[in-house]
C-alpha cells in the first residue's frame, strides 16, 4: 500500500494540468464578457423596510432610498472611485445647494 504523500506526489502533475485547463477556460469565458453597466455599490438597511442604495450605472452614480413600495433618486453623486475624499466632496456639494 502506498503512503498519502507518495499518492499526492503522484497525483499533483495531472491535477496541475486539469486545474490550468479549467483555469484558461474561465479566465476565457471572463474576457468574453462584456462589461456590466449596472452595479449595487453599497446599501444601508434603515430599519422598517427602508434602505439606501448607492448605484452606479454607465459610469454615473446615484443615491437612491426605498421602501417596500417605492424608490426614490434622492442624488446625482460626482464620479469616481467612492474614496473618502469622493464622499467628502459629494457631501459639501449638497450642503451648497
Amino acid at each position: 500500500m502506498l503512503e498519502s504523500s507518495t499518492i499526492s506526489t503522484v497525483a499533483a502533475p495531472a491535477g496541475t494540468s486539469v486545474l490550468k485547463s479549467w483555469l484558461s477556460r474561465v479566465i476565457r469565458r471572463w474576457s468574453a464578457r462584456p462589461a456590466r453597466q449596472l452595479r449595487l455599490r453599497e446599501t444601508l438597511a434603515l430599519g422598517e423596510r427602508r434602505f439606501l442604495a448607492l448605484v452606479e450605472v454607465c459610469g454615473k452614480r446615484f443615491l437612491v432610498g426605498g421602501t417596500s413600495s417605492s424608490l426614490t433618486l434622492l442624488a446625482h453623486l460626482p464620479a469616481g472611485d467612492g474614496n473618502a475624499n469622493d464622499r467628502d466632496d459629494a457631501v459639501s456639494a449638497g450642503a451648497e445647494k
